[in-house]
């Protein structure tokens, strides 16, 4: 969760206060439409407290949802550290909250959503996957491959420079993580079906 210079906010509880003592003025920007960013997005705002005093502005991409955020023309930002790094280095954006069980290695300085003791807590793992019926012997090549490129300093701090984090977890342990974040942001979408 970011903000823009323009804004004044150098925190999250400035921002939080400013929000709630102006309702309906802030806007915040997310990547995408009825999806799993959204879903975080709004996640974030109802731990907050906030969730109806803003206005959710959905962009196609994160660069465009970071473009509006350093125009102003929202205030608030749901986006990855991916599209953020460049403008949080330059002081265009600055990062308020990261929603993760953990300080993020690109952004120390930030707090979590959990280490606040908000119970929003997702990723956006990024994964490959066999055909049906591939060898158990093909899956441990490919999954053993995966994990040296994974465990590879060069690699990570790679990764690191453009934002993101290798966190490295195989078959059944990713499938267990990508239920649990389903079953978490499920009811997001289906509150989402009533308002309709």
């Amino acid at each position: 969760l970011v903000t823009n210079k323009q804004s004044g906010w150098t925190n999250l509880d400035e921002m939080v206060e400013y929000v709630k003592a102006h309702p309906g003025e802030v806007k915040v920007g997310n990547t995408g439409s009825m999806n799993c960013n959204m879903a975080d997005c709004m996640r974030v705002l109802d731990a907050l407290g906030i969730a109806d005093d803003v206005t959710i502005v959905p962009y196609n991409s994160g660069s465009d949802n970071k473009v509006a955020n350093m125009g102003n023309h929202i205030q608030l930002s749901v986006n990855t550290g991916a599209d953020i790094q460049a403008s949080v280095e330059s002081g265009d954006e600055i990062p308020l909250l990261v929603i993760s069980d953990r300080r993020s290695k690109s952004l120390p300085d930030v707090p979590c959503t959990k280490e606040l003791g908000y119970d929003v807590v997702t990723t956006k793992p990024r994964g490959l996957y066999a055909p049906k019926g591939t060898s158990a012997e093909k899956i441990k090549v490919i999954n053993d491959a995966v994990a040296e490129v994974c465990a590879n300093e060069e690699f990570q701090k790679k990764v690191l420079s453009l934002g993101l984090e290798v966190n490295y977890v195989s078959g059944e342990e990713l499938q267990q993580k990508i239920d649990g974040w389903v079953e978490d942001i499920k009811p997001v979408f289906e509150e989402m079906k009533t308002k309709q």
